[in-house]
C-alpha cells in the first residue's frame, strides 16, 4: 500500500471529539496493532491521555478515506480479473 500523504494537521485538542485506537480499529475492520503502527509511522495523529491514545474524529475520517482509497486501488486489478477473467 502507498504511504499516507504527510499533510499539515493540527494537534488534537483535549476538548475535541475523539475515539480510542481500539474503538477505531473495530469500525475500520482492522486490528488495534495496525492502528498503533500507523500512529508510530506518523500516518495517523493521536495524543495520549493517560495510557490510551486518543484519535480525533476528523483524523479518523481523513485516514479512513485514504485507507479505503488505497485498499481499492491495491485490489482493483484482482477484482477485474475475477469479474472478467484473463489479464486486464
Amino acid at each position: 500500500m502507498s504511504r499516507s500523504p504527510k499533510t499539515h494537521r493540527k494537534p488534537l485538542r483535549h476538548d475535541e471529539e475523539s475515539t480510542t485506537r481500539l474503538g477505531y480499529s473495530g469500525s475500520l475492520g482492522v486490528s488495534w496493532a495496525f492502528i498503533m503502527n500507523k500512529i508510530k509511522e506518523g500516518n495517523l495523529t493521536s495524543i495520549k491521555k493517560g495510557t490510551r491514545h486518543r484519535i480525533a474524529v476528523t483524523e479518523v475520517e481523513r485516514f479512513r478515506q485514504w485507507y479505503l482509497h488505497d485498499l481499492v486501488e491495491f485490489s482493483a486489478d484482482d477484482a477485474l480479473k475475477d469479474l472478467f477473467g484473463g489479464d486486464q
